[in-house]
């Protein structure tokens, strides 16, 4: 789904699942035969069930807010490797995608509903940097990802993903995962722009915490700050609640 795939790849794609019959919103319990010799397998337990035994990977997920993170850097990231050749052709593209997976009925209507948002809320990025002249990611990155978040936010709960422990699966769904952290991503992409050797610029960022790991080509790591989301989800799997210090991180991403 990114913007650098082109659609005929997704319809490559497409016709595959079509093929082993996994097209149409198919459900099952386990593995379709039709899919047997198609998909590999998945050692381990990745919802939590302890379990060492291995599974067939024929559930298929794509994550929606990931989906929505790479449109945004595919527009305002300047180390992004995709260029959109005219404003909207990431619309464009995303449109044509949209289309294609109604074509082959792999989407239900509140897939197709968010989606459909994701596609308006690029248009309406296409007409802003059509005006401005083009983004510019200080400027205009925090409003950006609040759209795209905005349109996101509804659909958090209904498209939470499916545990194996539910019998019937759909063989791909898109759905909200729940250890997506959209502002935890945003700082992190600001941290790019950080100078590591000066007054550390957030509360919550002591001396020694920003640094840069090797060679990483301006890539920045704030130690302080990644304890936080892996903290709060360790006590949320063991059903705690952190407590944890509050700070108004929208004052300070302006």
């Amino acid at each position: 789904m990114m913007s650098h795939c082109p659609p005929h790849f997704l319809e490559a794609l497409l016709e595959l699942y079509k093929r082993h019959v996994a097209h149409g919103q198919r459900t099952a319990v386990s593995c379709p035969e039709t899919m047997a010799s198609w998909v590999g397998w998945l050692a381990g337990n990745p919802d939590w069930v302890w379990t060492a035994a291995a599974e067939q990977k024929w559930k298929h997920k794509s994550n929606l807010g990931d989906l929505a993170w790479n449109l945004f850097r595919d527009l305002l990231d300047p180390k992004r490797g995709w260029k959109e050749a005219y404003y909207g052709e990431a619309a464009d593209i995303l449109k044509e995608k949209i289309k294609l997976l109604g074509k082959y009925n792999l989407i239900d209507k509140t897939e197709t509903q968010v989606l459909r948002g994701l596609l308006e809320d690029l248009r309406c990025f296409a007409n802003m940097a059509e005006s401005l002249g083009g983004f510019d990611m200080a400027r205009d990155g925090k409003k950006c990802w609040n759209i795209l978040c905005d349109t996101l936010r509804p659909f958090a709960v209904s498209l939470m993903p499916v545990f194996r422990q539910q019998r019937r699966h759909r063989v791909h769904r898109f759905v909200m995962d729940n250890s997506w952290d959209p502002w935890a991503l945003y700082y992190r992409i600001l941290l790019k722009g950080i100078d590591i050797s000066a007054i550390p610029p957030y509360p919550w960022t002591e001396e020694g915490d920003l640094w840069e790991p090797g060679e990483a080509g301006g890539l920045v790591r704030d130690e302080g700050f990644e304890w936080v989301p892996l903290y709060s989800r360790f006590f949320m799997y063991f059903g705690q609640k952190p407590i944890l210090i509050k700070y108004d991180y929208d004052g300070y991403l302006e």
